[in-house]
């Protein structure tokens, strides 16, 4: 069910168990606690052990979708109690999320289940409490790179956010990019931008004011938002956004 607008104080607990994942509908929500604070939007989820959450706020009119994934289920998949990554990105979202909306009742375990077992499979591992030591580039590294992009496309994060998600030094990052994908991740995190702007306008789901919609999603003006978005694909954001009105 969704979820109002509200301001939470979770004590961390040793005995509160369990895993807390939080489906954010509409709106966004601020979550603290063991591994710092989060800032989650629409399209993303957060999920956590209760043992690490302190404070969670909502913003007005969010909704989300919350269940408490077992912890004896986790560690039953894992071999021991893992420590994910809060933020989830918007593919694994709408896969719980789906799950959620199919359950035939909350106390049924198959569902919950699936969705334990889809978090093991796509939701990256906190490996350490702190920032990792920048290491070599492998394909996880490069993975948790981009996983930590897809859940903060709307946040304001710099080179060096990205590489610390990833566990390399900003060189190192730079080069693995450059190699894989033939850009820099400040490019890649441009066009990703882009492609969910592109995503929204289609859907009719932005904001009228082009101007809104690019300081939303971190373009420094509307114009270079409009030049980048015509350079990606074909047209201006508002002949976009008119031709799903019309």
């Amino acid at each position: 069910m969704p979820t109002p607008a509200r301001a939470v104080e979770m004590r961390s607990r040793e005995e509160a168990e369990g895993y807390l994942v939080c489906l954010v509908r509409h709106g966004a929500m601020q979550v603290q606690g063991s591994f710092g604070e989060r800032s989650i939007q629409a399209g993303q989820g957060l999920i956590a052990a209760l043992s690490e959450l302190s404070h969670t706020r909502l913003a007005a009119g969010a909704q989300l979708i919350e269940f408490v994934l077992p912890q004896g289920l986790m560690r039953d998949l894992a071999a021991q109690c893992p420590r994910f990554e809060p933020l989830i990105g918007s593919q694994l979202a709408g896969r719980l999320r789906a799950l959620a909306g199919e359950a035939g009742s909350a106390a049924d375990p198959r569902w919950l289940e699936e969705a334990a077992s889809a978090v093991m499979q796509q939701q990256p591992l906190r490996t350490t409490t702190g920032p990792r030591a920048p290491g070599r580039a492998t394909p996880a590294s490069i993975r948790r790179a981009l996983d930590f992009m897809a859940a903060n496309l709307p946040v304001a994060i710099g080179l060096q956010d990205v590489a610390q998600a990833a566990g390399l030094s900003i060189s190192s990052l730079g080069r693995a990019f450059k190699r894989q994908f033939g850009k820099s991740p400040m490019a890649l995190l441009r066009e990703l931008r882009l492609d969910r702007l592109h995503d929204e306008l289609r859907r009719g789901d932005g904001p009228e004011r082009i101007r809104d919609l690019a300081l939303r999603w971190r373009f420094r003006s509307a114009s270079q938002f409009s030049q980048a978005y015509r350079r990606r694909f074909g047209e201006k954001p508002s002949e976009t956004a008119a031709r799903v009105r019309s």
